[in-house]
């Protein structure tokens, strides 16, 4: 329809020149007239840009139109759409129209209502890295899904690079405690995190780890990893994951995709300690290795809940003594109470003092003698030989109410517990 209207014009105008000829002697006579350019009907101005973000205001030929905008790669529109914007609008709508419930809506016309713009506007595109491609596609189209406007792409954006900065990192820990602290010499944003001093240690250099870990971590750090300002760092859950060990905390400045920094490491034990000062001390009678093949299982939630992040279950691991099915191993285990218990229970879990979901609970000997946590019984004993001082215990499903479970865990010497079952459990009680 757009068309049509301007060709009209284009005939007009056509017809009151030829009127002006006929007034005029054939000398005076001009070439053929060029009708006026129709102009598009989208133009997009860079107001501003960054590193990592550009401004663009878009404003339409007809400020009553509802329309779309947005901001597509330069990679993107050339690698998948072949530098063919039309596709990339036609992708938008049909990405509307299917998965407009993916966005809160209860319908495209509510995701329609909710998306698009009348008259200019401007927008901040943001996240992007430093020297990066963008241009922003703009196109008409109704409550119906059709295009009424042919699709406009913008020139060619591109953010700005980035420049070194002279910042530099103290880091230290709280005491002995999970808490790492990061003390920047002046306001740059910067990465600051922990792992496994192994893996740290897995690059050629510090400054390797450094473009390794944006690259593997790049949609996280913007708002997560990448700070400015001192910073306090916990990482319980990091020592949750890996477990007792050494660990690197490390700093290096970071913006828009690159390291601007030299890369500050430090070093440090994470020793693992009970959390309840009255759990004690472990214990262990055994002068060997042992390994049992367990005939029977009891499993129940826990009288005494340890933990307010997850639930506690006890599961007795049985093989068959003098006096009959005689309890080997008691172990107390941590899972994840917002999961179904069956499949809470399924997956490895490791021997800690943490009560957090995905453990099992060391045992212990407590100031009055007596045994807690998880422990294992010598066959047709009525108090444990030994604690549970480290390992795992994995718990697979093997279909049809069938489970096999296995423990590898270890005393306080290093003498080796190991059990293994396989059948079903007993669940009528939980």
């Amino acid at each position: 329809m757009r068309k049509n209207l301007f060709s009209l014009k284009a005939a007009g105008w056509s017809l009151m020149a030829a009127f002006a000829l006929t007034a005029c002697d054939e000398s005076e006579k001009a070439g053929p007239e060029v009708p006026p350019e129709t102009p598009e009907p989208f133009t997009f101005e860079l107001v501003d840009k960054t590193s990592g973000s550009i401004t663009v205001k878009v404003t339409p030929e007809d400020e009553t139109m509802n329309y779309y905008w947005c901001q597509i790669p330069q990679t993107v529109l050339e690698e998948r759409y072949g530098m063919e914007p039309a596709r990339a609008a036609q992708d938008v709508i049909t990405l509307m129209q299917n998965n407009y419930a993916d966005y809160g809506c209860t319908s495209f016309e509510e995701l329609y209502q909710r998306q698009i713009s009348v008259g200019e506007e401007t927008d901040t595109f943001d996240g992007y890295d430093a020297e990066t491609g963008i241009r922003c596609l703009a196109f008409g189209f109704d409550i119906s899904g059709k295009m009424t406007t042919e699709v406009v792409l913008s020139d060619l954006f591109v953010t700005d690079s980035v420049e070194p900065s002279s910042n530099t990192f103290t880091i230290s820990r709280v005491d002995d405690s999970a808490v790492l602290v990061a003390e920047p010499t002046n306001d740059d944003q910067y990465c600051f995190y922990v792992l496994p001093k192994s893996v740290v240690d897995g690059y050629e250099t510090p400054a390797a780890f450094a473009e390794s870990f944006v690259e593997t971590y790049h949609d996280f750090l913007d708002g997560y990893i990448a700070v400015t300002g001192r910073r306090e760092l916990d990482a319980t859950l990091i020592f949750l994951e890996f477990g007792p060990g050494m660990y690197t905390a490390f700093a290096f400045g970071y913006e828009s995709g690159v390291v601007t920094t030299d890369v500050e490491l430090f070093d440090f034990e994470y020793v693992e300690e009970i959390i309840d000062p009255s759990i004690g001390e472990p214990f262990s009678t055994l002068a060997a290795d042992v390994s049992l093949e367990c005939t029977n299982t009891y499993l129940e939630r826990s009288e005494d809940q340890m933990s307010e992040e997850a639930a506690e279950y006890f599961l007795a691991l049985q093989a068959e003594g003098s006096y009959g099915e005689e309890t080997r191993l008691g172990i107390y285990f941590f899972v994840d109470p917002s999961k179904p218990l069956l499949e809470a229970i399924v997956g490895t879990f490791r021997v800690s003092g943490s009560l957090a979901a995905g453990t099992v609970l060391m045992g212990w000997m407590g100031a009055d003698e007596w045994h807690y946590g998880s422990v294992y019984y010598e066959m047709d004993a009525y108090f444990p030989a030994a604690s549970l001082d480290s390992g795992n215990m994995t718990i697979e499903s093997a279909g049809g109410g069938v489970y096999n479970i296995t423990v590898e865990a270890e005393d306080m010497n290093g003498h080796a517990i190991r059990a293994t079952y396989s059948g079903g459990l007993d669940l009528t009680e939980l």
